[in-house]
This record gives C-alpha cells, sequence and structure tokens, in this order.
C-alpha cells in the first residue's frame, strides 16, 4: 500500500482528479515523468473524489485539499502554482472533434496555465491501451526563442523518462514566401534554401543543448502544411511538446495556433508549454513567417 500524506517533500507534478479517472493507471503513468526525487499531488475535484482514495504501490503520493474557486480550471492553475508543480497531469475522456473545444477543462487548462500542462485521452469503454507506452519526446521548432524555451524543459524530462528527443521544424513555402516570388521561380529556390539552411542551423544548436547531459536526440526538417507534417513525423509512442502564448494569443504566433489545433485534434499525448518571453523577441518578416533566431547558449 503506497504512503498517503499531506505534508512533506515538495511536489513537482499536479495530477486533477474528478473521481471518474481510472486514477491508478493515471499515476503509474505520472511515476516516471515525476522521477525519484519528486512526488505526485493528487488534487481531488469533488468531495466524492477525495473520499476514494486511489491504491497504488511503491509511490508517494499526496492528497491535497479540494480546491475553491471560481471555475475548476482557475482552482487547479493556482494550486499548481501553490504546489510549485512542474507539470500539470490531464487525463481526460474528451474525444477530438475537429476542432477547438475551449469549453473542454483540459484545453482551457492547457492554453491558460503558466506550468506546463500534459494532455493524455483514455477511452472510457476500453482502458486496455492506457496509460500509453511512451517511447520519445517530439518537439516542433521554428527558430524562435518562444519555441526553445521547450528545451530545458525538454532535456530533463528525457533523462527521467530515459527516452530519446527528436527536433522537427516544418518549411511551409506557401506562407513563409511573399506572394510576389511566388511565380519567380529562381528567387522562390533561393529563398526555400536559405530558409533551410537556417532551420538547418537552429537544429543542431538546439541539438547540442538536448545533448549537453546525454540525451539522445535527432532532428528532421519537413516541408509542407505544419500540423499535417507535424502529423507525419509524429511516431507511435511519441510525446509532442509545444509552446503557445495561451489561448488569446494562440492565433498571433504559428506553433501556438498549432498547439491550440492539437489540443482540439489530437488524441495522442500533449505537452503544452507556455511561453513567457516578450513579442519583441520574435521578428516577424512576410505574414507570419519567423526568422530563425540565434540560440547561442543553453538556458536553465
Amino acid at each position: 500500500m503506497h504512503e498517503l500524506i499531506t505534508t512533506g517533500f515538495q511536489r513537482k507534478l499536479l495530477i486533477p482528479w474528478d473521481g471518474l479517472t481510472p486514477i491508478n493507471q493515471v499515476l503509474a503513468f505520472a511515476r516516471p515523468m515525476a522521477g525519484d526525487e519528486a512526488g505526485l499531488a493528487l488534487l481531488p475535484l469533488t468531495t466524492e473524489a477525495a473520499a476514494q482514495p486511489p491504491i497504488m504501490s511503491d509511490c508517494t503520493v499526496t492528497v491535497l485539499p479540494v480546491p475553491f474557486a471560481t471555475s475548476p480550471a482557475r482552482g487547479i492553475i493556482d494550486v499548481a502554482a501553490e504546489q510549485r508543480a512542474e507539470l500539470i497531469l490531464m487525463a481526460t475522456p474528451c474525444h477530438p472533434t475537429g476542432e477547438f473545444d475551449p469549453t473542454c477543462l483540459a484545453a482551457e487548462i492547457a492554453l491558460e496555465s503558466p506550468i506546463p500542462v500534459m494532455i493524455v485521452h483514455f477511452d472510457c469503454d476500453d482502458l486496455t491501451a492506457f496509460p500509453p507506452v511512451v517511447k520519445r519526446l517530439l518537439v516542433p521548432l521554428d527558430g524562435s526563442l518562444r519555441a526553445a524555451q521547450a528545451i530545458p524543459f525538454v532535456e530533463r524530462l528525457a533523462r527521467r523518462m530515459s527516452v530519446p528527443v527528436h527536433l522537427v521544424t516544418v518549411i511551409d513555402v506557401k506562407r513563409a514566401l511573399p506572394p510576389a516570388l511566388a511565380y519567380d521561380l529562381e528567387a522562390s529556390a533561393d529563398m526555400s534554401a536559405e530558409l533551410r539552411g537556417e532551420a538547418g542551423w537552429a537544429l543542431r544548436q538546439a541539438e547540442r543543448m538536448v545533448n549537453r547531459h546525454g540525451v539522445p536526440v535527432t532532428s528532421d526538417i519537413r516541408h509542407g502544411e505544419i500540423v499535417e507534417a507535424l502529423e507525419a513525423a509524429r511516431q507511435t509512442g511519441d510525446v509532442m511538446v509545444m509552446t503557445t502564448h495561451g489561448i488569446g494569443n494562440a492565433a498571433q504566433d504559428r506553433l501556438g495556433s498549432v498547439a491550440a489545433k492539437l489540443v482540439g485534434d489530437s488524441a495522442a499525448p500533449l505537452i503544452v508549454m507556455r511561453s513567457s518571453l516578450p513579442k519583441e523577441i520574435v521578428v516577424a518578416a512576410h505574414g507570419d513567417r519567423i526568422h530563425y533566431q540565434p540560440l547561442s547558449q543553453p538556458t536553465d
């Protein structure tokens, strides 16, 4: 029997619990992500959930008081901040609808929380495939410092879980190049080559940051529409880790809008991180194209 405590060492992974989620499977899934040096904090969202202690061996779990807030999302985010959690794990039966659903609690928290949020779906009628096996962390980068904020978090998580990291940059020429170059094949080819060179350079810098403590890392440049290209890059067992500006600004940056779409569309595990760099640090060019920024040194 595991130990249930209300005080003790600081928790780093917060798990909201509605009383219906298969909590023992969620705890088993979360344990490797927390690491040996940290524990799991279980946050019951109802008094009924608080009255149903989970059964989990070899795991120390803190059961927190039911939060009091004007909204469940606000309560979860506030508790995560108080606990200094480094990740909120939202196991949800929300099913993809083809559109971003702002009424989904997990989606709302993922795009509003300043603390990284992992969304993992489960089928209420069939738990045989839950929890999913994590084999790799897939990290989309666009060369901006906002996207690169995910790298230190990804590197730590990969070391804890003993999984490799795959970095991917998608070049969508139709969106990156101005319309004036659409019929200028030579200029279009030159600019495409320049974009590929910039992307390759940025990926090499990111690889060095991920690999500084020996995490296996690979990278790839893909072409085409960004969501389709990322879905094509995803393999079974991948967890995608993305940054966003938050729900209010999701449409204003390329990867942020993609994160919002994937939160609503994808049934695969996804970690969303709220970036905090000033908007001015990302220099926009034509449309929503982002120039690749120099990653001169790792940031912790």
